[in-house]
C-alpha cells in the first residue's frame, strides 16, 4: 500500500525537517498543539493540546517506523503553524494525510490518532464548514475515552473543542451541557486555580451572555479574571484575555465603554491580544465611549490584520473602503479583503471581487 505520508512532497518534508533540527533535539519531548476554539471572540486556541510524550521516541530515524514517526511529528507541528498563520486549507491538506495515515496504522484507539483527528476539525471549525467538524470531534471524543475513560484529564481536551463548535453553531444548550460537564470535571481532578479551569470558566462565561444569562456571565467572567490575575499574573496573555472578554460582556449589558475600560483594552491590545485591538478601533471607528477617530481605529485594526485576526483585516477594509481622507484607499481595502478572506472571513472574499 502507498504510504500516505509520502504523498506529501520530499521538499515540504525538508523543509519542515530543516525547521525542526534548529529547535529540536534527538529524542527530546515534544507537546503538539491539538488546536481549539475557544470561542465566539476567538480566544481561541487553548485547550485541545494533547500530549505526544508517548508518540515521540525517535531519536534519528534509525528504521523505517521510527523515520515515520519523525515526519508524522513534523508535519503536525507544520499543520499548526498553518492553522495559527490563517492557512486552513493547507493545514486541512496536511492534517487529512496525517489522519490516513494514522488510520492504515490501525491507532484506532491511539492518542495521537485522536489528537490528528481534533487538528483537523479544528481547521474545519475555522473555516465554518462545522457538519465536517463535528463527525471528527465526537470520534477524537469516543476515543479518548475508550483510552482513559470519562474520569481523567485527557478527557476534558476532548470536551472542550465540542463544546466551542456547539458554540460556534449556536447550540448553546448542548455546548453549556458539555462545558458544565468539563468545569466540573477539571475542579475535581485538576483544582478550582488549575489554568484550564479558568479558561472553561471564562468560555461558559461569554456562552451565557450570549444565551441572555447576564448575571451568572458576569460572576463567571470576573471570577475568572480575579483566578488568572493570582495564578498566571497580572500581564499574562490569558489575563489580559479575561479583561477583554469581561470588558465585552459589561459593555454589552451595561452601554458604553468608560476611560477605566479603554485604559483596559489598550493594555490588552499592546500585550498582543489581537481581539481587543479590534474591539478598541470599533470604539474608535463609531465614536462609542471615545472621541471618532477613524486614524486611530485604522492604526488598531492595522495591528490586529498584521497578527492575523481576520475580522481586524475585515474591518480595515471596510474602514479604507468607505472612509474619508487619509483612511480612504480603494487599493489597499481590496489588499486587506483578500488577506481576510484567507484569513477565513467569507464575506471579505465577495467584497475583494467587488473592487474594480
Amino acid at each position: 500500500m502507498e504510504d500516505p505520508v509520502q504523498r506529501i512532497s520530499e521538499e515540504k518534508l525538508r523543509e519542515v525537517e530543516a525547521k525542526a533540527i534548529a529547535r529540536s533535539n534527538s529524542g527530546r519531548r515534544v507537546s503538539i498543539l491539538l488546536g481549539v476554539i475557544a470561542t465566539i471572540g476567538l480566544a481561541l486556541i487553548v485547550f485541545g493540546y494533547l500530549s505526544y510524550n508517548s508518540f515521540l521516541r525517535a531519536s534519528e530515524g534509525k528504521n523505517t517506523a521510527l523515520l515515520n514517526e519523525q515526519r508524522v511529528l513534523l508535519l503536525t507541528e507544520e499543520g499548526n503553524s498553518l492553522l495559527r498563520a490563517g492557512r486552513y486549507e493547507q493545514a486541512i491538506a496536511i492534517f487529512e494525510q496525517l489522519a490516513i495515515y494514522e488510520r492504515t496504522e490501525d491507532s484506532d484507539n491511539s492518542v495521537q490518532y485522536a489528537s490528528i483527528l481534533n487538528n483537523l476539525a479544528n481547521a474545519y471549525q475555522l473555516l465554518g464548514r462545522f457538519s465536517e467538524a463535528e463527525p471528527l470531534y465526537l470520534e477524537a471524543l469516543s476515543i479518548t475515552r475508550g483510552r482513559y475513560g470519562a474520569d481523567h484529564p485527557e478527557f476534558i481536551n476532548s470536551i472542550v473543542p465540542l463544546a466551542a463548535l456547539y458554540q460556534s453553531m449556536g447550540r448553546l444548550d448542548e455546548a453549556q451541557v458539555l462545558y458544565r460537564e468539563a468545569l466540573a470535571l477539571g475542579q475535581r481532578l485538576l483544582g478550582e486555580s488549575h489554568p484550564s479551569n479558568i479558561l472553561i470558566q471564562r468560555n461558559l462565561g461569554l456562552l451565557l451572555a450570549q444565551a441572555g444569562q447576564g448575571a451568572e456571565a458576569i460572576a463567571l467572567l470576573q471570577f475568572s479574571l480575579e483566578t488568572s490575575i493570582r495564578v498566571l499574573g497580572q500581564d499574562h496573555p490569558e489575563t489580559l484575555t479575561a479583561y477583554n472578554d469581561l470588558i465585552n460582556v459589561l459593555i454589552r449589558i451595561d452601554g458604553p465603554p468608560d476611560s477605566q475600560a479603554i485604559v483596559l483594552f489598550e493594555r490588552a491590545c499592546e500585550g498582543g491580544r489581537s481581539e481587543a485591538c479590534v474591539n478598541l478601533a470599533n470604539f474608535y471607528s463609531d465614536g462609542y465611549g471615545v472621541e471618532l477617530d477613524f486614524l486611530r481605529a485604522a492604526e488598531l485594526y492595522q495591528i490586529a490584520c498584521d497578527a492575523g485576526n481576520g475580522p481586524g483585516c475585515s474591518n480595515l477594509g471596510e474602514l479604507l473602503l468607505f472612509g474619508s481622507g487619509a483612511v480612504n484607499d480603494r487599493e489597499m481595502a481590496k489588499e486587506v479583503f483578500r488577506r481576510a478572506c484567507d484569513l477565513g472571513v467569507s464575506r471579505a472574499c465577495r467584497q475583494a471581487t467587488e473592487i474594480p
